[in-house]
């Protein structure tokens, strides 16, 4: 696999691929790992150059190839390969560029060199490859090591008996290898300096990655064979290459000074390999090196005695042998051994070799457990003393505590262990061994929690004190013995510890200071604490470089141990207390040490994983900035405030001076240390205010300005660099979730708004080309690793928290309207010497190394492509096509990393709906085989490959949301294209069937699977909605489903809501989180849409059966939602699922058979919802969507009293739930806004305030409109009885009305209104709740109801909605006169009970009525005839109570109201005689309104409107005349009681007329009755008019002619037989009457006669008073008036002769006016 061997490594290390995959790579690439890169030792020869010319290719590729072979050494046919894989793999641009570059020279010798890299880069990964299968077949901890080791048992197989082979020939390969000639070359000025150095560099390189798999393997192999190399051999092939420090021979004259580094590493790691081989780790005798035969043990022994020893790589290997031989030879020769050992400075190359190592490779790892066993057994079995140098013997017993692996072990061990028992002699002469023992135990505490746990457990019962015996008085001694002595009184030491007396000593060193050793155990940690407690108390002795030594010495002890295992007690205050006291102390130095400042910020930040707050307080006191004026922009502290902190000098004054910045460094690891651990305590939002102003003035200044600052080493500018990016990281990452985070918003916005953010564009734009040879220079090509060699950040590292932090701040910034200057520098589009920033991310993702990187640059182009204003294909260039290509080609290979398909596939998506054009450049093009997207999309999800290791489930649902996303979108050649294929629609329907199977029984639900139905759910219903019977091979495919699969999947996806309604992550989020993210709700969204669709469509997908059974999970799914205790997602799915219910009901109600058993659980679940009526607990839509389902059941199943009976528990439920949610949900808006109780004057005064609901209030304001409407249901359906007492009960009569008062002042809520005022008509009808409603309707609606005059002029316009959901004036107006006709109602049910109410209210609105009285002849819109229509009624009904009506109001406004009535008659006639007049009328309203002219049967249903209004007036006038029968026979009747109606006049009335109504008007009347009964005979109207409503309007004629027959014969007698009219006058008006009567009789005799008719009334002349006059609502069951029903029982059947009231003015014409 010449070329391939990176996707290789890809294939078999990376994580999270299936085992399955794995394995399959190995097998198949197991040749290629086993040969290796003895693969490239080929030779030029001449058949390989005429087997490459055989061969169709061009001649620039051919001349390509030959100058590929001649530089690299190597066969033409392997060099025509490998420019095969390149192509493949890295070539990113078009063919075209490809054959111009080999066309012109220039180019191609830069090519040439791209070649060269990716040639070395591929031998090394063959490398990589096999180390890390050694390496990882022995970590039992890796997932995949049962495969590793597996595939490294057949390659010991393989390869000729054993690795080791393949190793040793690889490396006297590399060993071997030399510079390629080029003296007489064309090719020659390629073969510079630095190509040299490269290639040097290089060799290096691949001999170390051998060396270390050697290392690997010589460590994990316990048995030899005869393969197996024995120790001489190596030793001596070793020794005659690199251990004489020299690199090999054929590289001598090429090592640079760069090259030093490599070389001593190659040194290392053979004197590694030689002591492995040692075995030194050893129990067993077996593969021992002691196994071998004499003769070779004696050939050893000569060899190390005579000929090792003369340089320093020498000493550990005569170490090691001196070891093994110890026992076994005479003393003599382990003694010369050790000399030649120590002369050669073994421990201090030991060391050295430590210094180098990489604690995170595996290779370095096993390196320190070589060593560790080595100094084990020296200390074992050699004396200390006989070591001479034990400070580097303690250096190395640090360097290798300090790895995790060496300090469980020494731990583990305890006392057989030499190493732990040289730390134990340290700790036991504490304190005077103050450094040596601290520096031991702090290696030590770093490596693990377990360690440090340990180290606190030493140190608190340390068995003896030691000191100098000279601090001791002589006189306070006793020698006992002569290296004893005994103390005769008690000596304090330390805080309240002292020696006692009679403690005894032991004297060492008898020369220079003897030493004494007290045997009295003590707290150690007791006098660490002490110790700086005395520096507090002393501050002066904090300028003394040995105190700071001491206090740095402590403080990095208690800083590696405290970060795991704090102690308590005394010594723990006591070190809190002075840590802080020290700190700004040494802070307030003239010359601050730095180093010491540094280690007490590590300790402060040890202290901040378990008390973040307290020290976070302590440090803002002084040492960190913070603001000092609370009116500053809290976003944008100033520089002054930072400078003048502690802080702020130590890194301008010193830090810069001396140009290391510890203390900046310490301070940034604080903050992050802080952010973490304060993340999910409680004292979370303090430590964020806290480190405000520090961590926006590290991201504001430090970030920017630190690439411009001195550095003793630029390690450390890289580190500063690197810690202000995981600030930002961690800034932005652990924002506060349940509150406003100011941190967070205040380090967005200075990013967004400084140079800060350009900070981190510049790191982001060095490239991938750059990072690739970053990658490939690094010893360490771990993915986690996030630190090289000496402390250096890693590149991949620091690029891939840029990357995330950038994208983290697009994220977090995408509500800014402001242009920000983020966004100017990302939309800037780049010169020629500068690539757009989208470019250089998008190369990122060709990075193949670290797969994490490739991720995360997609998932920032996927932001960018979504929240920036800019577009993605501009910014490409001419790369878009090269950034196309790569990215299907990775799309479509089977090997690729599913983590980078799915993230490419949401870039997609994205593009869909924000960057068409970018989609469109996709969409057009092809990858490899001319497999273009969709194609490669069809092929990802087939079903043979879904939820397969090739098409993983998170990687199915991506390409399901791409699908989705491009149906959506109305993509439809796309979509055509997908559609015709019937392969697809397999793959679409397959995860519905698939997940019934073992992946949807187990135990724990999985999201992913949800999502997956969603999409496949809304994918369906989007193919259903085009009703395309065409599309065969979409129904085909839903055919394959059968009726009980389809029954399976709905009951599983009701399964899948109930388990995942609850998730334990979304219960920690905000409620429009959780909702947001929750995948049930998605779910049911998807389901109901499908749902929905599907009888949209008509399909007949669900048969009746299915159908049945989704309504009853629905039903199921519901009441186990609101049984338990309710989430936000639970109340928003209750929401969902009873209004799917509804819709479902709605749609399906043919089907519906067991309503009762629905009814009954929707009655449960509506009482169980409710919480018995007492609170409002869920979501009113559920409650909706609940009373919607029983209204509806009700109104069509509840029909036959035996279905009222048999439901009758169920409705009465309903009826106590409904009348107690009522009151509780009027009581709910109150809260959220204030309803007054009672009316308040001040509100009449004013307009009406204009409230605009809250998005709270909404839901339950549509709650209230359905309840009422539920309850005006029930109480159609249930007796009286029944649920009167239960409106009793919940004052829900009260509640109504004080709500309604409410809404009408603030005219909001008109729906809630409407169906309150329908209610209140519907109890009207009955005597027993009239009664009920009386009263509140007098208290809270007679002077509310003033509010709903319209705002504008009579004649002013309306109609429209305006922006706070209030409808116009005329729909609030209709409520007016809705009003007005209840009050009628009450009035003619509770007669004179109810007067003075009706009374007080027509004084209310008296001045109103008078109002649209006067402007009749000026307005004649219909809504202010039906409110003048409806004041007369009322007017009339109480004009029957007469005496009480006129006792409450008075007489004058009672003849004023007359007055009005009468005059509205006049203008009423004067309107019905002029047509032409309403036409043009009704013209110029319709265009003020910008309407289009009124229609025909617009101008009759005003006139209609006009004759009822004529017959409303017309009944009052008629209730003030004498009775006629009263004035014909009643001699005694007191004329003068009355006052004329009329006046005296014989003219037709006119319109705008100021003249009373006079016997004229009367006349007018009759007339046009009479013409107009007559025009409703002749023809049909030219708009078509229904029967009923043409025999209303023949009533309505009858009727008012009638009534004005009978006010102008009794108005004619009171002016006959009163003395109003002189004889001239009387004898005018009997003339005048008679002849008018007379043409009226004849014209309605000619009327009946046509018609045959009867009588409209059976009534005769004498029971003229009985007839009806009191009208009764329009409302009314009947088409007909009940007025018209009255006068008209009948029909049109009785003659003249037959009519009583006619026969009767034919007689009084005859007899009275002749």
């Amino acid at each position: 696999m010449i070329g391939h061997n990176l996707n290789l490594w890809r294939n078999v290390t990376l994580s999270g691929l299936p085992k399955e995959l794995v394995d399959y790579n190995l097998k198949e690439a197991k040749d290629s790992i086993v040969e290796g890169i003895l693969a490239y030792d080929k030779h030029r020869n001449a058949d390989s150059e005429k087997e490459v010319k055989s061969t169709k290719w061009g001649e620039n590729q051919l001349q390509f190839i030959m100058e590929l072979s001649e530089l690299l050494g190597i066969d033409q046919l392997l060099c025509q390969k490998l420019f095969m894989a390149w192509l493949t793999n890295e070539y990113r641009d078009t063919s075209e560029h490809l054959t111009t570059c080999l066309s012109d020279e220039r180019s191609r010798y830069s090519l040439l060199e791209r070649l060269v890299t990716f040639y070395y880069a591929d031998r090394m990964y063959s490398h990589f490859t096999l180390r890390h299968l050694v390496s990882e077949s022995h970590n039992p901890q890796h997932p995949l090591q049962p495969v590793y080791a597996e595939f490294v048992e057949s390659l010991e197989e393989k390869a000729a008996g054993h690795i080791y082979t393949l190793l040793v020939s690889q490396y006297n390969l590399l060993v071997n290898t030399e510079p390629v000639e080029l003296y007489n070359s064309p090719l020659r000025h390629i073969q510079t300096k630095e190509f040299t150095n490269s290639w040097c560099y290089k060799v290096l390189k691949e001999q170390i990655l051998v060396l270390e798999t050697l290392l690997i393997h010589l460590y994990h192999t316990t048995d030899r064979s005869s393969s197996q190399p024995h120790l001489d051999d190596l030793l001596i092939e070793f020794k005659a290459r690199a251990l004489t420090g020299q690199p090999p021979t054929a590289l001598k004259h090429l090592i640079d000074d760069v090259h030093r580094p490599l070389v001593a590493r190659l040194e290392h790691l053979q004197v590694l390999v030689l002591l492995t081989l040692m075995r030194l780790n050893s129990h067993s005798s077996a593969g021992h090196v002691m196994n071998e035969k004499t003769p070779t043990l004696k050939k050893l022994d000569s060899l190390f005695e005579s000929r090792l020893g003369d340089f320093p790589s020498h000493g550990p290997l005569v170490l090691g042998w001196a070891v093994v031989r110890c026992g076994q030879v005479h003393a003599d020769y382990i003694s010369r051994l050790g000399d030649v050992a120590l002369g050669s400075n073994v421990f201090a190359y030991i060391l050295q070799l430590l210094d180098d190592l990489e604690p995170q490779e595996t290779s370095n790892q096993l390196s320190v457990q070589v060593i560790y066993h080595l100094i084990a057994r020296v200390l074992q079995l050699f004396d200390e003393s006989a070591l001479d140098d034990s400070a580097t013997l303690t250096g190395i017993i640090c360097q290798l505590v300090k790895h995790e692996s060496v300090a469980n072990l020494v731990i583990q061990r305890g006392g057989a262990d030499s190493i732990y028992r040289y730390i134990l002699t340290a700790i036991n002469t504490f304190p005077l061994n103050f450094y040596s023992s601290l520096s031991m135990l702090t290696s030590l505490a770093r490596s693990s929690k377990q360690a440090a746990i340990h180290v606190v457990r030493l140190l608190v019962d340390v068995p003896t004190f030691t000191e100098y015996l000279d601090t001791n008085s002589q006189t306070n001694l006793q020698f006992i013995r002569e290296n004893q002595v005994e103390l005769l009184e008690a000596r304090p030491l330390f805080g309240s510890m002292q020696l006692p007396s009679g403690c005894v000593g032991e004297i060492h060193g008898s020369e220079g200071l003897p030493s004494v050793q007290w045997r009295h155990p003590f707290n150690a940690w007791d006098l660490l604490a002490c110790e700086l407690a005395t520096v507090c108390s002393q501050p002066y002795l904090m300028a003394d470089s040995k105190v700071q030594e001491r206090i740095m010495a402590n403080t990095n002890l208690m800083a590696a141990t405290f970060k795991h295992a704090p102690i308590s007690g005394p010594p723990a205050e006591i070190i809190h207390d002075s840590l802080y006291r020290i700190l700004l102390g040494l802070a307030s130095l003239e010359t601050p040490p730095l180093d010491t400042i540094a280690s007490c910020l590590d300790l402060a930040a040890s202290l901040s994983v378990f008390t973040p707050a307290t020290v976070v307080e302590n440090l803002s006191t002084g040492f960190f900035p913070f603001l000092l004026n609370l009116a500053n922009d809290l976003f944008r502290p100033s520089e002054a405030e930072i400078e003048k902190s502690l802080l702020g000098q130590i890194l301008y004054s010193t830090e810069c001076t001396q140009s290391r910045y510890p203390v900046l460094i310490s301070t940034m690891k604080l903050i992050y240390s802080t952010l973490h651990s304060s993340q999910h305590s409680n004292s979370q939002q303090i430590v964020r205010q806290r480190l405000l102003p520090v961590a926006v003035y590290m991201i504001r200044t430090v970030l920017p300005s630190h690439l411009n600052w001195r550095y003793r080493d630029v390690v450390e500018r890289d580190i500063i660099g690197e810690m202000c990016i995981e600030l930002i990281h961690v800034v932005l990452n652990t924002a506060c979730t349940n509150r406003k985070d100011s941190l967070s918003e205040a380090c967005v916005r200075t990013l967004l708004h400084t140079n800060s953010s350009h900070s981190i564009l510049d790191m982001i734009s060095f490239g991938t080309e750059v990072l690739d040879l970053v990658i490939l220079e690094q010893y360490s090509l771990q993915v986690a690793s996030c630190m090289t060699k000496k402390g250096k950040p890693s590149a991949v590292y620091k690029l891939t928290l840029c990357l995330s932090v950038l994208k983290r701040l697009l994220m977090l910034a995408q509500d800014t309207k402001e242009t920000t200057s983020l966004e100017s520098c990302l939309s800037t589009q780049g010169n020629a010497s500068q690539c757009h920033i989208a470019r250089i991310i998008s190369s990122y993702t060709y990075h193949r190394h670290h797969t994490r990187l490739a991720v995360i640059s997609t998932q920032l182009l996927n932001v960018i492509a979504q929240e920036s204003r800019m577009s993605l294909l501009s910014s490409f260039g001419e790369d878009a096509h090269s950034i196309r290509s790569g990215f299907l080609r990775r799309l479509a290979l089977r090997s690729e990393d599913p983590q980078f398909k799915v993230v490419l596939i949401e870039l997609l998506t994205t593009c869909v709906a924000h960057q068409p054009g970018l989609l469109e450049l996709f969409l057009s093009g092809k990858a490899m085989q001319a497999t273009s997207l969709l194609d490669i999309t069809q092929e990802m999800i087939s079903v043979n490959k879904q939820f397969t290791h090739l098409c993983p489930g998170h990687l199915l649902l991506a390409a399901f949301n791409f699908v989705l996303a491009l149906w959506t979108s109305g993509r439809q050649r796309v979509t055509q294209q997908l559609s015709d294929n019937k392969a697809f629609w397999e793959a679409v329907v397959s995860p519905l069937t698939k997940m019934l199977g073992p992946m949807g029984t187990t135990s724990d639900t999985h999201p992913l699977k949800a999502k997956l139905y969603c999409n496949v759910l809304q994918l369906l219903a989007y193919q259903l909605y085009q009703r395309d019977s065409s599309l065969n091979e979409f129904h085909s495919a839903l055919e394959n489903v059968t009726q009980s699969q389809w029954q399976e999947i709905c009951t599983f996806l009701h399964k899948e809501l109930k388990a995942i309604s609850n998730p334990p992550d979304e219960s920690t989020l905000p409620a429009d989180k959780a909702m947001r993210y929750s995948s049930a709700v998605h779910l049911l969204d998807s389901y109901r849409m499908f749902i929905s669709t599907m009888w949209l469509a008509e399909s007949s997908l669900f048969k009746q059966e299915t159908r049945l059974s989704v309504m009853n999970q629905v039903l199921d799914t519901l009441s186990h939602t609101l049984s338990g205790e309710l989430t936000p997602v639970d109340q928003r799915l209750a929401s969902m699922l009873s209004s799917l219910y509804f819709e479902l009901l709605t749609q399906w109600s043919s089907h519906f058979t067991d309503w009762a058993s629905s009814y009954h659980k929707l009655a449960q679940a509506l009482h169980a919802s409710t919480n018995d009526g007492a609170d409002i607990h869920i979501l009113p839509p559920t409650l909706v969507g609940i009373l919607a389902s029983l209204q509806l059941i009700c109104s069509q199943k509840l029909q036959a009293k035996s279905s009222i009976d048999s439901t009758l528990d169920s409705t009465q439920t309903i009826l106590s739930c409904v009348c107690n949610l009522i009151p509780a949900c009027n009581m709910k808006l109150s809260s959220l806004s204030s309803i007054p109780s009672t009316d308040t004057p001040s509100l009449l005064l004013s307009s009406p305030p204009k409230e605009v609901p809250c998005a709270d209030a909404l839901p339950l304001q549509q709650l209230r409109v359905v309840l009422l409407s539920c309850l005006f249901e029930l109480i159609e359906k249930l007796p009286e009885s029944l649920w009167i007492s239960k409106l009793h009960e919940s004052f829900v009569i009260q509640s109504l009305f004080t709500t309604v008062a409410h809404c009408v002042k603030t005219q909001t809520d008109l729906m809630y209104v409407e169906s309150c005022v329908s209610l209140f008509t519907k109890l009207s009808f009955r005597l027993s709740t009239s009664k009920l409603i009386a009263q509140p309707l007098s208290e809270h609606l007679t002077l509310a109801a003033t509010v709903l005059y319209p705002s504008a002029s009579i004649s002013g316009s309306g109609g429209d909605i305006d922006l706070g959901g209030r409808k116009s004036d005329h729909s609030w107006h209709k409520i007016l006169s809705q009003i007005t006709d209840i009050y009628s109602l009450l009035l003619n049910n509770l007669a004179h009970s109810f007067v003075v109410e009706a009374a007080c209210y027509v004084s209310v609105h008296s001045e109103r009525i008078l109002s649209l009285s006067e402007t009749l002849t000026v307005s004649i819109q219909s809504e202010n005839l039906l409110e003048l229509k409806s004041y007369m009624h009322l007017i009339g009904c109480l004009s029957k109570h007469q005496p009480q009506w006129m006792s409450e109001s008075g007489r004058g406004r009672v003849r004023r109201l007359l007055a009005a009535s009468c005059y509205v008659s006049q203008d009423c006639v004067a309107l019905l005689n002029r047509p032409r007049a309403i036409q043009l009328m009704l013209f110029k309203e319709s265009k003020q309104n910008n309407s289009q002219k009124p229609h025909f049967i617009d101008i009759s249903q005003t006139r209609q409107r006009i004759l009822e209004l004529l017959a409303e007036s017309c009944t009052i006038m008629k209730s003030f005349t004498p009775d006629l029968f009263l004035l014909l026979h009643d001699v005694t009747f007191d004329v003068m009681s009355f006052e004329p109606l009329v006046v005296y006049g014989f003219t037709s009335p006119a319109l705008e007329s100021l003249t009373p109504p006079s016997f004229g008007t009367l006349i007018s009347m009759m007339t046009i009755c009479i013409s107009l009964l007559t025009k409703s005979e002749r023809s049909p109207s030219r708009c078509q008019v229904s029967d009923d409503e043409v025999d209303s309007i023949k009533t309505r004629l009858l009727y008012v002619l009638e009534v004005t027959l009978y006010l102008t014969l009794s108005q004619v007698l009171l002016y006959l037989r009163s003395s109003l009219l002189d004889a001239k006058e009387t004898n005018l008006l009997k003339r005048e009457v008679a002849s008018e009567l007379n043409a009226c009789i004849l014209g309605i005799q000619r009327y009946y006669r046509k018609l045959s008719p009867a009588s409209p009334s059976q009534r005769g002349a004498t029971t003229l008073n009985t007839t009806a006059s009191t009208p009764t609502l329009r409302s009314q069951s009947s088409s007909k008036s009940p007025r018209a029903r009255s006068m008209h029982s009948p029909g049109f059947t009785a003659s003249i002769a037959e009519h009583g009231l006619y026969k009767f003015a034919d007689q009084f014409v005859r007899s009275v006016l002749k």
